[in-house]
């Protein structure tokens, strides 16, 4: 059996996706499984035992022809072309996308040997995007920074292989050992982050080692970080004094990075791959998870983890931060509002808003059938009889058209229901994730003949309303518990 996964995303990505890839490998123990990456971060891929080959995508060739002064589209197709001929040449029997990018679904439409062999994103023959998953739909309706998801990324990626993770797939690649010439324990600090938005400057490093010199917490110090990170470590070793710090910022390789945080008592830093490699060596971190980005789905795994959520870097206090890095180092408990790793899914546990537990029971009640929860937004149920009214709309004007009514008549008015729908989501949040499923079941109907597609619509209306009427019901219900309660009197 030959299997491609395609991981077209950052260094991270591909250090989350490890365990997934192994559990798939556990499960076919002859398959051979063909990774394909991009070249610049196809070295994540070193140590990955389970992958048999790496084929990388020929970016240079298919993309920099494109943005030339002299723009050579016909040059950038051909490479393209050829590519995608001698990758589908090679025969898989099953296609993986754990990108869940424009880009790989066309990739993966173009090789798959045929629609009920592939997992991920891909493309209907006419070119619309094409959902053939469960988990690739739950992905596109729920994941993502500011949505309710609490499932880890890692685990997304295991039951898109349809695959259990266990304890072996989350173990560290067996890497040569790198000599860091520290003596005794020392705390490893990534300075650097995938992307800018999640990075702290400068001059907020040198404030959090600055306190942290100040917790006596008898452990030196590692800068680690990217050649493109250097200027940071520069400011922290002209600025900060009193600590023995070691500087291997751009001066190691991935894999020599790897073994340093395999070395480290505790690791601290942004949403980076550092922090994913750590996951995988069994490394406590301190994740400060600044920004646009989700600790549920990407924050560190190992045991005694913690994570400190900040929208900016203005909102990490810096002897807050220190306190929470001795905590972590010794084990200790951390101060309330800092969130800690758990095994299990939810993978964090801390205290967190009544609306986005709210909206996590909401994703667990429309997804895995668990009880519908109370809703603590005072608007919900009057956004609920709006909806019940204009889903209601839709489905009679589904119905007439069944019944001969002119589409060209119709489609105006089931237009302005839909936009009625989706606005009710951004103004009333509670409602977003059933509006979000709701909106990508319509997504995945295939092309097809009116009466086909008409009739799966209709399909997916009904299911809408059967949830909307959970809630008219649960209204009803405490109203008359309300009633009851008055009427008994104190």
């Amino acid at each position: 059996m030959k299997i491609l996964i395609l991981q077209l995303a950052r260094l991270g990505d591909i250090y989350l996706s490890w365990p997934a890839i192994r559990a798939l490998k556990r499960q076919n123990p002859d398959a051979k499984i063909t990774l394909l990456t991009r070249e610049k971060f196809a070295p994540a891929a070193q140590g990955l035992e389970a992958v048999d080959e790496v084929i990388t995508l020929p970016v240079k060739e298919v993309l920099v022809p494109l943005v030339q002064d002299n723009m050579d589209a016909a040059s950038a197709h051909a490479h393209l072309k050829t590519f995608i001929h001698e990758l589908k040449a090679r025969g898989f029997d099953k296609v993986v996308n754990f990108s869940f990018s424009p880009v790989s679904s066309y990739i993966t439409h173009l090789v798959q040997p045929d629609s009920s062999q592939v997992a991920g994103y891909s493309r209907t023959e006419d070119g619309f995007l094409a959902i053939p998953d469960d988990m690739s739909a739950y992905f596109y309706a729920q994941v993502g920074p500011g949505r309710a998801n609490r499932f880890h990324l890692a685990e997304i990626f295991g039951t898109l292989c349809t695959a259990d993770l266990t304890e072996q797939d989350w173990a560290a690649p067996k890497l040569a050992k790198y000599d860091t010439k520290i003596e005794g324990r020392f705390i490893a600090f990534h300075v650097g982050a995938s992307e800018g938005h999640k990075t702290l400057t400068p001059e907020k490093w040198v404030s959090i080692l600055s306190q942290f010199k100040t917790q006596n917490v008898g452990a030196s110090v590692a800068l680690i970080g990217a050649a493109n990170e250097r200027a940071i470590a520069d400011t922290i070793l002209a600025s900060v004094s009193g600590l023995q710090i070691h500087d291997f910022v751009g001066r190691t390789s991935l894999t020599e990075t790897f073994s340093i945080v395999a070395q480290a008592a505790l690791l601290v830093g942004a949403d980076s791959a550092p922090m994913h490699m750590a996951s995988l060596t069994g490394t406590k971190c301190l994740n400060l998870s600044v920004g646009l980005v989700s600790f549920w789905e990407t924050g560190p795994r190992a045991k005694g983890s913690l994570v400190m959520r900040a929208n900016t870097e203005t909102d990490l206090v810096s002897d807050k931060v220190a306190r929470a890095i001795k905590a972590a180092v010794n084990g200790e408990r951390p101060e309330i509002g800092i969130i800690q790793a758990q095994a299990g899914t939810p993978s964090y546990s801390g205290l967190f808003p009544k609306e986005a537990e709210f909206q996590w029971k909401l994703l667990q009640a429309v997804y895995q059938g668990d009880p519908f929860p109370e809703p603590v937004n005072p608007h919900f149920f009057e956004a609920q009889k709006q909806l019940i009214e204009v889903n209601g709309f839709l489905i009679e004007q589904m119905t007439a058209i069944q019944g001969g009514a002119s589409i060209d008549d119709k489609a105006p008015l089931i237009e302005r229901g839909e936009e009625v729908i989706g606005a009710i989501a951004k103004i009333v949040p509670s409602w977003a994730p059933v509006i979000r499923w709701y909106q990508t079941e319509k997504i995945r109907i295939p092309p097809g003949d009116t009466t086909m597609v008409l009739g799966r619509t209709l399909e997916i209306q009904n299911l809408f309303q059967q949830v909307l009427l959970v809630y008219a019901d649960m209204q009803a219900n405490m109203a008359a518990n309300q009633a009851s309660a008055e009427s008994e009197g104190p």
